[in-house]
């Protein structure tokens, strides 16, 4: 019966360490997921700010498109 109690320790130790290795890796895994994430937010704000000039000018066009076409 000594035995047995002492396998159990050691199937709850093992287990114990399995998920505390587990929950290390899978922290590791939403770190680096949320690093990426952040490095493709920083580069949407790059390519906007990029063409920023492009959209207002764009929509200065649509505008006064739309205006010219009201006059007529």
């Amino acid at each position: 019966m000594d035995n047995q109690s002492t396998s159990s320790a050691s199937f709850y130790e093992s287990s114990s360490q399995y998920k505390e290795e587990n929950t290390i890796l899978l922290y590791q895994n939403i770190k680096m997921i949320l690093q990426d994430v952040l490095k493709g937010v920083n580069d949407v704000d790059k390519n906007l700010k990029d063409i920023e000039g492009d959209i207002i000018n764009t929509a200065k066009l649509l505008n006064a498109i739309e205006i010219k076409s009201n006059e007529i």
